[in-house]
């Protein structure tokens, strides 16, 4: 496009040219029109630049939810207490709908899961696990491990035992494993990890639950600083019996 400063250029052009007093109509009706064009270019230039700044200049945008927020309100569960149901013994703390929806059986490895006492608990008396023993008829001559350890993991509170002879091969059921003692001197919140020394021809399959979207179970073994999350979204159907008030 053609600016003021080039016409006055190009008309102080023509008149050098041909003189002023040579200048006849023609020439003053091409000067007229070329004026009218550059008028007109420069208006709609300047029109345009003006809309390239606003353009420039950025709006508030209206802020939009991620997704990891959505998701979160969508499946987000947080670690609340068990429910505790009064018993004979005292309460029995569970999770779940108490339907299971599958079972696995961990070589090498352990079901981990998070309890939380109820103000005024001070021991625990047992525990009831939803599994099946595999493997030959015969149950093992062993025990298996039930080792509670402290919220972050960092310390070993205690380790009970108890016969592999509890569990039973086919149908999973709820199976009771009583303490030789109860456990006393417990905090309020703690993980307890099972331990079948599971193989090929021996284990017991443990059964979960996808009600609770695993928020409370874990995998991995007692000394273990970072257990892993589990990867069914299901928690282990373990139940804590404790002693009265």
């Amino acid at each position: 496009f053609v600016r003021s400063h080039e016409l006055k250029e190009r008309i102080e052009m023509v008149l050098r040219r041909k003189g002023p007093h040579r200048v006849t109509n023609g020439v003053r009706i091409w000067i007229v029109l070329l004026g009218l064009v550059v008028v007109g270019t420069f208006l709609r230039t300047a029109d345009a630049e003006g809309k390239d700044s606003d353009a420039g200049q950025k709006k508030p945008a209206i802020e939009a939810k991620s997704e990891t927020e959505d998701e979160v309100a969508e499946t987000g569960v947080e670690m609340a207490p068990p429910k505790a149901v009064k018993n004979s013994l005292g309460m029995l703390l569970k999770y779940g709908d108490e339907k299971a929806d599958g079972k696995k059986s961990l070589g090498g490895s352990g079901e981990i899961i998070h309890f939380e006492l109820p103000e005024g608990i001070s021991e625990v008396k047992g525990l009831k696990i939803h599994a099946s023993r595999y493997g030959y008829p015969q149950p093992p001559k062993e025990d298996f491990e039930m080792t509670f350890v402290s919220e972050d993991f960092s310390e070993i509170l205690t380790t009970e035992e108890a016969p592999y002879s509890l569990f039973q091969r086919g149908e999973s059921k709820w199976t009771n494993v009583k303490f030789k003692k109860p456990v006393t001197d417990l905090p309020r919140t703690f993980w307890i990890v099972l331990n079948f020394h599971a193989e090929q021809r021996k284990g017991v399959y443990v059964s979960y639950d996808t009600s609770t979207k695993g928020v409370y179970s874990r995998i991995g073994l007692a000394g273990e600083t970072e257990p892993r999350e589990v990867e069914f979204k299901g928690d282990w159907m373990v139940q804590i019996q404790t002693g009265k008030k």
